[in-house]
């Protein structure tokens, strides 16, 4: 009889103006972005369950819309974001999660970058130098978060590459 494998951990660690992760003081682990017009924190639990996505709606100036976008609403963004961490006693630092999708923020973690996960379910399948290069990939032991880029990260969850 099979032992079943635990799923496997991915780890992340925050990239600055790009996405924040850490854990509160209830153990949760959280991923934390600006996702105009929200602000979006992740939560996971200590074990690295999916457990909720939580969103607040960005600041803005009187007068304008929410959905309205201008230029400084990227900094402002951030400030809300860092204020809502500091809050929550969010502590940066790396996190550990399972694989996970959220189609609705168009965030997820997958093994392969979405260009070659693309030719495997295609039917004509990845040519001879497209699977060389996926096989150099899964030996360098990478994996890729999707959110709004393509953030290729290693094992101790450091972002090699958008």
């Amino acid at each position: 009889m099979e032992k079943n494998r635990p799923e496997p951990l991915y780890k992340l660690k925050g990239e600055p103006e790009h996405f924040v992760t850490g854990r509160l003081p209830s153990g949760a682990q959280w991923l934390m972005s600006v996702v105009h017009p929200h602000l979006v924190a992740v939560e996971f639990d200590a074990q690295g369950n999916y457990v909720r996505a939580h969103a607040r709606a960005m600041p803005c100036d009187a007068g304008r819309s929410p959905g309205e976008q201008v230029p400084d609403d990227w900094m402002r963004g951030w400030a809300a974001l860092n204020a809502w961490a500091s809050e929550t006693g969010l502590a940066r630092t790396t996190i550990a999660v399972k694989q996970f999708s959220l189609p609705e923020y168009d965030l997820r973690i997958q093994e392969l970058p979405p260009v070659w996960q693309e030719l495997l379910e295609s039917s004509g399948g990845p040519d001879e130098e497209a699977r060389e290069e996926i096989e150099n990939w899964k030996k360098a032991d990478l994996f890729v978060l999707v959110w709004g880029n393509d953030y290729e990260i290693d094992q101790a969850g450091n972002v090699v590459s958008t």
